[in-house]
């Protein structure tokens, strides 16, 4: 019925967090970057996704595989977004 956490998958999770630690910390030096709020909202559908992949072992697997998926999506559209917009083209 459950599965077992992959050890790569909470890695993953450990370190998003981290990273989110560095964006809150830094936040005002992140502010200099052009277009640093869809920069940030893609890191942020990355956290969701990489959240969703270990909620998914434990509870509804099938939503959460879903929402997983939906939130890489939305963290490569902003990304591709932000560097658009950020690009000299």
């Amino acid at each position: 019925m459950f599965e077992q956490i992959e050890p790569i998958e909470l890695i993953s999770l450990i370190s998003c967090i981290a990273v989110l630690g560095f964006v809150i910390w830094n936040r005002s030096m992140l502010a200099r970057i052009p277009n640093s709020i869809s920069l940030i909202l893609s890191f942020l559908f990355f956290l969701i996704a990489c959240f969703m992949t270990v909620i998914e072992t434990f509870l509804f697997s099938d939503i959460a595989n879903l929402i997983e998926h939906l939130s890489y999506l939305a963290c490569s559209i902003s990304f591709l977004a932000w560097y658009y917009r950020t690009s000299k083209w």
